[in-house]
Order: C-alpha cells, then sequence, then structure tokens
C-alpha cells in the first residue's frame, strides 16, 4: 500500500505540471516514427490530477482510521521542507529565474524550429539570392527585392552549402541569433539588475512575438535585436573600466565588435553612432585623470568602423539604399518629405501605438512608451539607461532623416532596448518598495506598487500575444495561410519538358525557389527554361479589346500550361478569374488546393476546354508577360 500512495503522489504531481505547461504553451504534438505524440488539453492532465487524488485518499481509508492524518501529515511535512528550502535559497533561486526562463523558452523554440513550416515570400525571395550567387557575388545589385547585410548573406550561404536548402538549415542562422538575444539578456540582468529587474528583461525579450517569431524566418532580423543589445551592453561595460587604460582597451573590443556586427546586422550599424557619442563624452569626462587624451584614443579606434562601414557600403549597401523597388515599397512609413520638424514629430507621435503592437507585442502601448523612458532616466547605473536610451532614439532620429523606415521589423532591433527600459523600471520600483517597507513609508510604497504592476501588465499581454500565436502556428505546417512547398513540388511533379508555367509576379520566388529552377542564369532570368517552356507573369488590367488575346497569344504553340496561386498580389476576384481564363483555353487535367490561399492547376491546352458555359466568367482581363527575374 505504501508504494501505491507513493505511485499516486508522483502521478498527482506530474498530473498538475504537465497540465500547467500545457496552459502555458498551448500545447503541442509530434510524431516519433509512425506514433504521434499530442497534448493540447490542459483538462485531460487536471482529470488525471483528480483521479490520483481520489485514489489517495481511497488507500489511506483503506490503512485504517489513521490513514488519512498519516497521509495529510505527508503532504504538510512535504510543504515545510519545499517551504524552509526555498527561504534558504531565495537568493539564489531569484538569481536563476531568468536564466531558467531563457532556457525554457530556448527549448520551446527549438522544438518549433524543427517543425521546419513552408518557406514563403520575404524568405523565398533571400533564400534564392543565396543559393543563386557565390560568396563573390552576395555583392551586387539587389534581386527580387531582397537585401541583407553581406555578412549575414555569407552565413546563410555557407549554412546552405553545410545543411542543404531545406527550411531548418535556412533558418539555422537566425535560431542562432535569437537564442544568442536570449543570452544577452541573461548577461546583462546577472550584471546590472536585481532578479526583478533581470526576469522582466528576459521575458519581454523570450515572449515577444515577434522576436520570437523571427527566429523561424530566414531574415536577419533576429541578428538586428542580438547586436542593437549587445553593442549598448559593451559600450556600458567600457564606459566602467576602472582607469584610462582599462577604458581603452575595452573600447577598441567595443569598436571590434560594432566593426564586425555591421556586415552581419542592420541593427549594429544603427546604433552604434549614438552609443559612440555617449562613450566619447563620458571618456572626456572631467573626472577621468586623461580624460581628453582618452576620448581622443577612443575616438581614432573608431576609424575601423568608419572604414568597415565605407567598405559595406561600396560592396552592398549603396544598392539597398538606392533601390527604387525598396524605396517606393517603404515610402509610406518615412514622414512625407514637405512637412517641417513639428509635424516629423507628430507623424512619429501617431504612429507610437502601431510599434507598441508591432514590434514591441502588446497592446498596451501608453503603458510602453511612458514606463520605458522613465526606466532609462531612474536607471541604475545612470550610464545603462543613458546608453540605452539611444537605441529608441536612434531610430526615431534615422526617420525622421528619412534613412530608415519607421515600421514593424525594420526597427526590431529597438525591442530589447525598450525591454532594458521596462526592466530598469521595475528594478527601481522593486528597491523603492523594500526600503519603503522597510520603514513603513506608505505613499512611496504605494507608488512603486503601481509602477511595478504596469510592468507586469505589459508582459503579461506579451505573454499572452505569444501564447496566442504559438497555439495558432503549432495547429498548421502552412505559413501566412499559403503552403509554397507541398503546392509548388505538387505542380512540378507534373510537369513535362516543354510546359509553360504561368503565376503571379509575387507567386514567381516560391515555383524558382521550390521548383529549383536556377534564376542565375541569364536565360532562365529573363523568363526562358532550358527544355524550352516558358514563364509567364500574369496580372490584373483593363483593356479595351480583347482580354483573351494577350494571353492566348502568349500560350500559343504550347502543349500544357502550369498555373500557380499563392502570395496574393491581387484583388481576390483575380485568382478565380486567371483559372477560368486558363481553363476556356484546355482541359483542366489536375488542380489541387493547399492550406487557405495556395491553388494550382494543369491545363492540356490541346483538348477541348470543358468550360462550356461562359456565363459565370469573372469580370476582367489578364495582362501577361515573360516571368523575368527583376
Amino acid at each position: 500500500m505504501k508504494l501505491l500512495r507513493q505511485s499516486l503522489r508522483v502521478l498527482f504531481l506530474t498530473a498538475i505540471a504537465w497540465a500547467g505547461i500545457v496552459a502555458a504553451t498551448g500545447g503541442f504534438q509530434f510524431h516519433i516514427g509512425g506514433v504521434r505524440v499530442s497534448s493540447r488539453e490542459p483538462e485531460n492532465e487536471l482529470l488525471a490530477a483528480f483521479a490520483a487524488a481520489l485514489g489517495l485518499i481511497a488507500a489511506a481509508r483503506l490503512e485504517g482510521p489513521g490513514g488519512l492524518a498519516a497521509e495529510w501529515g505527508w503532504w504538510r511535512r512535504a510543504a515545510r521542507h519545499v517551504v524552509g528550502w526555498t527561504r534558504f535559497h531565495a537568493h539564489q533561486i531569484a538569481n536563476a529565474v531568468p536564466a531558467l526562463v531563457a532556457i525554457v523558452v530556448i527549448g520551446v523554440q527549438i522544438h518549433r524550429w524543427t517543425a521546419a513550416p513552408t518557406l514563403w515570400l520575404d524568405e523565398e525571395t533571400i533564400a534564392l539570392v543565396v543559393r543563386e550567387r557565390s560568396f563573390t557575388q552576395l555583392a551586387g545589385p539587389v534581386w527580387l527585392g531582397a537585401t541583407a547585410p553581406l555578412g549575414w548573406l555569407a552565413a546563410e550561404r555557407t549554412a546552405i552549402l553545410l545543411f542543404g536548402t531545406g527550411e531548418l538549415a535556412l533558418r539555422f542562422v537566425p535560431a542562432l541569433f535569437g537564442i544568442a538575444t536570449l543570452a544577452a539578456a541573461v548577461g546583462i540582468g546577472r550584471r546590472w539588475m536585481t532578479p526583478f529587474g533581470a526576469t522582466i528583461l528576459v521575458v519581454l525579450c523570450a515572449f515577444n512575438q515577434w522576436l520570437s517569431h523571427y527566429w523561424f524566418e530566414a531574415k536577419q532580423y533576429t541578428a538586428d535585436a542580438f547586436w542593437a543589445l549587445a553593442l549598448p551592453a559593451l559600450a556600458v561595460w567600457a564606459i566602467e573600466a576602472d582607469d584610462d587604460v582599462t577604458g581603452v582597451r575595452r573600447a577598441a573590443v567595443w569598436w571590434m565588435a560594432a566593426t564586425v556586427g555591421q556586415f552581419l546586422a542592420n541593427g549594429a550599424a544603427l546604433v552604434t553612432p549614438c552609443c559612440a557619442i555617449v562613450l566619447l563624452a563620458a571618456s572626456a569626462s572631467p573626472r577621468r585623470l586623461r580624460g581628453r587624451t582618452t576620448a581622443a584614443a577612443i575616438a581614432a579606434l573608431g576609424l575601423m568602423w568608419v572604414a568597415g562601414a565605407l567598405l559595406h557600403y561600396q560592396l552592398l549597401m549603396r544598392y539597398t539604399l538606392h533601390s527604387a523597388y525598396l524605396y517606393q515599397f517603404w515610402d509610406s512609413h518615412l514622414p512625407p518629405p514637405s512637412i517641417g520638424l513639428i509635424a516629423a514629430v507628430g507623424w512619429m507621435f501617431d504612429r507610437l501605438e502601431d510599434l507598441a503592437g508591432n514590434p514591441a507585442g502588446t497592446a498596451l502601448w501608453v503603458s510602453l512608451w511612458v514606463l520605458a523612458p522613465i526606466g532609462f532616466v531612474v536607471a541604475v547605473p545612470r550610464a545603462l539607461g543613458v546608453v540605452f536610451a539611444t537605441v529608441p532614439l536612434s531610430a526615431f532620429l534615422l526617420a525622421g532623416f528619412r534613412i530608415v523606415p519607421l515600421s514593424d521589423r525594420l526597427v526590431l532591433w529597438m525591442v530589447p532596448a525598450l525591454a532594458v527600459g521596462m526592466a530598469l523600471v521595475m528594478d527601481r520600483a522593486a528597491r523603492v518598495a523594500l526600503e519603503a517597507g522597510s520603514r513603513r513609508r506608505l505613499v512611496p510604497l504605494a507608488i512603486a506598487a503601481v509602477v511595478a504592476a504596469g510592468v507586469v501588465r505589459v508582459c503579461v499581454d506579451v505573454i499572452a500575444r505569444w501564447q496566442k500565436d504559438y497555439a495558432a502556428e503549432s495547429r498548421t505546417s502552412s505559413k501566412q495561410r499559403m503552403d509554397d512547398r507541398t503546392a509548388v513540388r505538387w505542380l512540378m511533379a507534373q510537369r513535362q519538358p516543354g510546359d509553360a508555367i504561368v503565376s503571379t509576379r509575387l507567386g514567381w520566388p516560391a515555383i524558382w525557389w521550390y521548383g529549383d529552377i536556377p534564376i542565375g542564369a541569364e536565360d532562365v532570368a529573363r523568363g526562358r527554361l532550358r527544355d524550352g517552356g516558358v514563364m509567364l507573369e500574369v496580372k490584373a488590367e483593363t483593356s479595351a479589346g480583347d482580354c483573351d488575346s494577350g494571353l492566348r497569344d502568349a500560350l500559343k504553340g504550347q502543349r500544357r500550361v502550369l498555373v500557380y496561386v499563392g502570395f496574393q498580389d491581387f484583388h481576390e476576384p483575380f485568382g478565380d478569374l486567371l483559372f477560368h481564363r486558363i481553363e476556356e483555353l484546355g482541359s483542366a487535367v489536375a488542380f489541387h488546393s493547399f492550406s487557405d490561399l495556395s491553388r494550382a492547376v494543369v491545363v492540356d491546352l490541346r483538348a477541348a476546354s470543358t468550360r462550356e458555359n461562359t456565363a459565370d466568367r469573372p469580370a476582367g482581363c489578364v495582362g501577361v508577360q515573360p516571368a523575368v527575374r527583376w
């Protein structure tokens, strides 16, 4: 009976813990061989815990009148041991909490990474660049509106050469930088903050829905976040040097890190100038024994960063900054050039709510933009607040000069700094609360409690939004409601030599990538496959003439045509219009829908059309041109 009761206790505690994990993460599902392992509803685990509790009560009663008292006594002794151990090790536990949070989230994120959902448009375009270009060719004009720092492109090309072109390989580098960001957050919290502030910092970096989302996209945004967190921290470390010689050495390390970082992340290049100004100002302080000499030496070290920036600009960034495609795409996220300073400030203020939602990951925008700046002001040490305050300041200044669009992922790099601000205000609130509590000062205690409650409220909102995204993504293998991987591979499996392929402009990257079409070759880049097939790009247009003539003429002489519609770069009815017009030219021999948006059809142009009734034909015209690499 004793063994039974021990087993039931283990079952009860395990079921309770499991229910908590499922409730926190939204559940999971994976396959081991042919066996599916799934746990999505905490009610099942709670039911198991309830059954174990009933079993314990029944087993205790079977032992006689003292059985229940003995069982209750065991739980009381266990609780006292846990409480006593917790009190004795409270400081160590509190210090370990940030690292434990980071480890748990990293484990969850790695699990999500291994699910390897399909790539989508932004990833496919950058993947095509690194697949089709050699290392020496990565420096050059922008392809497909896709660009990234040169070092990051080289890292991605290295990954696919080592591990292949699968989704896991392409997202390996972003996932590494995601892990590095959490490691940096833990390090910053441990060095400069109390456990309260350190936990807030790690939570906001770990559970931010956009920071976590870009772990699984083949883009450089996690690298942006890491360097925009690490470089300000290194600058503070350099400022805190005990003497001038150590300060110069640490500044040299910082300049080298900034020089390397700008080749891996735009965020590194963007935060460096303002951080450098604070570093030089602190070095030239009258409190320093040789302030001006030290500042001059540190400024001279900055020439390595300037040389790196000029080299990076000449090799790649000039093409990015002067890309007409990118400028047109992001122009609406820059202040209008004709407005004055006051109007530009108002324009930025109007974007605070949107920026709080994306990329900061919270709907509580007032709390975010009030509490984070307060944290910078009340920071201990003061240099920590000043340096990290320059990160969001840089984002707004660069937007004001129309250099960096003030929008979602392009300013994701300022999110960790905002998390530092929130952590610092929590740190100060905790210190004030502890001091006020010991002295029984109710007003400071109440103010600290209100501030802490505001920070916790933001954290809860951030976690809730992360959990919602996690639950939604864990139930599907598609990305952005598309499944380009399955759809294109199915379509290409139907393809015969010489078949034409038709898609919309932004549907073509999926076909080029998953269809293994080498757009680096000049003939393919101009719209013709090497087996004689043509690649055609279609779009909606108005025409006063024969709407059918352009598409019909483009397909003249072709035996079969394969059509794919995925990314919605058109008004909703156009997809139906395209399929209708194609199927009027021949007989559909295969059709398949994938996820919500991905659809593919194979049409034999030599057979009679199966669409005899044209009364339901959608209105509009289909424009057509060769699908060339842009």
